[in-house]
């Protein structure tokens, strides 16, 4: 064995990836969120949300204060996720909301 060490090897990032796109069946709401000041608001509020069963991902955007928020409507309601953003002491609405492909 060599004493030397290796140095890491860096990976080009893949930019020719098609989009993430919500499972089939699911469902994409906009949520307008009042009250976040700072990237921890948006990261505890990210974490909150896809914690939550039936909830395959958030994307909360500090300015313009919204989120995006793809779920399975079988298992939870745009209502429930508005009420998760209210127990964390912010207000949430929903902007808009659309089923997925």
């Amino acid at each position: 064995m060599s004493s030397e060490s290796a140095e890491p090897v860096e990976r080009p990032v893949r930019t020719d990836l098609p989009a993430e796109r919500p499972a089939p069946g699911a469902e994409t709401v906009d949520l307008a969120i009042r009250g976040m000041h700072c990237g921890s608001c948006v990261a505890l509020l990210e974490e909150v949300l896809v914690e939550e069963k039936g909830v395959s991902s958030a994307d909360v955007k500090l300015d313009p204060g919204t989120a995006r928020v793809s779920f399975d409507p079988s298992t939870v309601t745009a209502d429930r996720l508005c009420a998760l953003v209210a127990d964390q002491g912010y207000e949430a609405s929903v902007i808009a909301s659309a089923a997925g492909s």
